[in-house]
């Protein structure tokens, strides 16, 4: 079984949007990294990555897979198969 972490991410010497996988096998260890990812998402600021690089994210999703490898169940994720337990969303305030 893993858990899924998909986002969506920019540096700021690149003009495209990039998309990564990130495996876990503990549902703790994926939320804190998916809560991480929603906050950077939700504020619109820059994330501090591993070697020191800074991401603008775009986008973060949380799935679980029965997947027993890795790369199927990235495969399934990208073929929408899996189930989606978290999308990061916009903060809703009224002014």
């Amino acid at each position: 079984m893993w858990y899924l972490l998909k986002f969506d991410y920019s540096t700021s010497d690149a003009s495209k949007t990039l998309t990564k996988f990130v495996g876990y096998s503990q549902f703790a260890d994926a939320k804190q990294v998916f809560d991480h990812l929603e906050l950077g998402y939700q504020l619109n600021t820059p994330l501090r990555a591993k070697g020191g690089k800074m991401i603008n994210v775009s986008g973060a999703w949380l799935y679980e897979s029965f997947k027993d490898h890795y790369p199927a169940a990235v495969e399934a994720v990208t073929a929408g198969t899996e189930t989606l337990m978290y999308d990061a969303q916009e903060i809703e305030i009224d002014l």
